[in-house]
């Protein structure tokens, strides 16, 4: 799940050659199996990751002329986390013998992280994430409980990482900073509640979720940092610009279709909402660059398709059967 680009809060990378600028888009499409891919500036631009068993693409991260995809594909028993570099051979997270996934990438100099989880010996799922491909580094790890982690961002040596634990008799929004000592910031306790996305600037911390079962909102910092953004609604993706936070998602409008948006600070900005038909469309992911807004997504009018909106216009990615775009990244 997971599906965000929340990486504002870090420039975009830069070389000694004059670059040409390109938005990816990572997810999947459903062909004999689900395809993990990504798509580099448009349909023509498809790459695929994984088309020999069930597989997904989560999130992407740009590092020079390096692209690093997160996501996990089916060994026929079990899911595998995994990321691909430049359309690579996965690089395996988990050893195959319980079901794991990977949610969220981020690059930091020859550094690689990535947040998702793993099972327990106890069948419950451990909030972790891997650097460079090494053990998994717990998070939330109980015998009772389940946890995931859904989104990561690394600033200076801290890493956060956003996610959810079930401790409660309900899911409880939350994100951990570490190391070496690994801190839990829970978000909402009161009620169900889940951390979908993660940014970081300068010394504040933004979390996107949703809250009391179906409000979408996002927290600054702590539990007493809630700005809530609409009801009816799930936040999927955050990032931040200046002063500005922007925030995709989707919401549920009058003729009860699921619409995808974002939102700027608190206003609305829809992307596409049928008030007269039945489709639907969702918000995956989004990424700012000066006064662009990029977000990943899909519409649904007759097929769910893959596709990104760039300032509110929409790029389709694969109209052919089901697919997806969960996480975007422009660089330039």
């Amino acid at each position: 799940m997971a599906f965000a680009c929340a990486l504002v809060a870090c420039s975009n990378p830069s070389s000694s050659s004059a670059p040409v600028p390109v938005v990816y888009v990572a997810g999947y499409y459903n062909s004999a199996y689900g395809v993990a891919c990504y798509w580099k500036n448009g349909a023509s631009g498809e790459q695929d990751l994984f088309n020999t068993a069930n597989a997904n693409a989560t999130a992407v991260f740009v590092s020079g002329s390096d692209v690093y995809v997160a996501g996990y594909y089916s060994n026929g028993t079990h899911t595998v986390a995994a990321y691909w570099k430049n359309g690579g051979a996965p690089i395996n997270m988990s050893d195959g013998t319980t079901d794991a996934q990977a949610n969220g990438i981020y690059v930091s100099g020859s550094d690689v992280y990535v947040a998702g989880y793993y099972t327990n010996v106890s069948g419950k799922t451990v909030a972790a994430y891997w650097k460079n491909g090494g053990l998994p580094i717990d998070l939330y790890n109980s015998a009772s409980f389940s946890a995931q982690a859904t989104g990561i961002v690394v600033s200076g040596t801290d890493v956060y990482v956003s996610g959810y634990n079930a401790s409660g008799p309900w899911n409880i929004a939350c994100y951990w900073k570490g190391p070496p000592v690994i801190v839990e910031t829970d978000l909402n306790p009161a009620n169900e509640s889940k951390a979908l996305a993660i940014a970081v600037s300068g010394t504040d911390v933004y979390v996107a979720g949703y809250y009391a079962t179906l409000n979408a909102g996002y927290w600054k910092n702590n539990s007493g940092g809630l700005v809530s953004l609409s009801s009816l609604a799930f936040a999927t993706g955050i990032a931040v610009a200046g002063s500005d936070i922007y925030t995709a998602g989707y919401y549920k409008n009058t003729s009860n279709n699921i619409s995808a948006c974002y939102w700027k600070n608190t206003a609305q900005n829809d992307l596409y909402s049928d008030l007269i038909g039945t489709n639907t469309a969702h918000a995956n992911g989004i990424f700012i660059s000066g006064a662009d807004v990029y977000v990943a997504g899909w519409v649904n009018a007759g097929i769910q398709s893959a596709c990104y909106w760039k300032n509110g216009t929409r790029t389709d990615l694969y109209t052919s059967n089901i697919s997806s775009g969960n996480a975007v990244f422009f660089a330039n």
